[in-house]
């Protein structure tokens, strides 16, 4: 098993520039893009500039242990949908998966990235995500290693009618631990063995391994690939003075349970933006 660290590539903390704040993009019905905060835009110079310091300190602190791996996560909750972004998986995300992969080099010279492309094309029209990437990696793939595909239902269909983008090795993301449970996330973890084998006999001859995120490695890896195959990740916690000042959802309560309604309440967006800026 080997040790990865994973990023939602733009999202920010409350000190990130606002004219560098990201506009909204399209989503499926239902979302499933994700939203949890400040994205921060790419293409704006001070975002870039932002971004880049914020990785700085994201991978720092690790060299006397070091890393095999980071991981670039597109979506849930990063993104932009500016003209010079978007469509987002195609342009955006890998001007600033690029800055990500250069930063790591310094400090780790050996590491190795995997490209996520979680939610890429998700909408029932395609954005054009999965097709601008293997635009882009057919003229070079010196700075990624592998693609990480996955979804929250059927396994991607680009890369298995396709091929892999710039004819990279691909691994999975063994998400998501609470497929198929209403409501969402209400009965906790689902290990889904059925459902997980059914897919990696669809992919086994595609996919050269997996990732399993490290709560659900603490849980016992839901990654479908032998043990030899997987990659332990965490999604690295920011300094508790930088996070986003949010609101408690409501506690569980059966009642709501009984009545066919969501335990949880998440705030809008748009609230927790005005929370954020208060």
């Amino acid at each position: 098993m080997r040790i990865a660290l994973l990023d939602s590539i733009n999202c920010g903390d409350v000190d990130a520039p606002r004219e560098a704040y990201s506009p909204v993009f399209s989503d499926s019905t239902p979302a499933r893009r994700g939203f949890a905060g400040i994205r921060v835009c790419p293409s704006h110079p001070a975002g870039f500039s932002y971004l880049s310091k914020r990785l700085a300190r994201y991978i720092d602190g690790y060299q006397d242990i070091g890393l095999d791996c980071i991981v670039a996560f597109p979506y849930d909750s990063g993104g932009c949908g500016c003209k010079d972004c978007w469509p987002w998986g195609a342009r955006g995300y890998l001007t600033i998966s690029k800055e990500f992969v250069r930063l790591a080099r310094l400090k780790y010279p050996a590491i190795k990235f995997i490209l996520g492309t979680w939610c890429y094309d998700v909408r029932e029209k395609p954005d054009g995500e999965w097709d601008g990437l293997a635009k882009a990696l057919a003229e070079d793939t010196s700075w990624v290693h592998y693609i990480m595909a996955d979804s929250h239902f059927e396994f991607p269909t680009y890369p298995l009618e396709h091929g892999v983008p710039g004819g990279l090795p691909m691994i999975n993301f063994a998400e998501i631990s609470m497929w198929g449970r209403f409501p969402w996330g209400g009965f906790g973890a689902n290990p889904l063995p059925e459902r997980f084998q059914r897919i990696w006999d669809e992919t086994e001859r595609k996919l050269d391994g997996g990732l399993a995120t490290r709560w659900r490695a603490a849980r016992g890896s839901r990654c479908r690939a032998p043990p030899e195959r997987i990659m332990c990740s965490s999604a690295r916690t920011r300094s508790p003075s930088r996070r986003a000042r949010w609101p408690s959802p409501e506690p569980w309560a059966p009642s709501r349970l009984a009545a066919g309604r969501p335990c949880f309440r998440w705030p809008r967006p748009e609230a927790s933006r005005s929370r954020i800026a208060s």
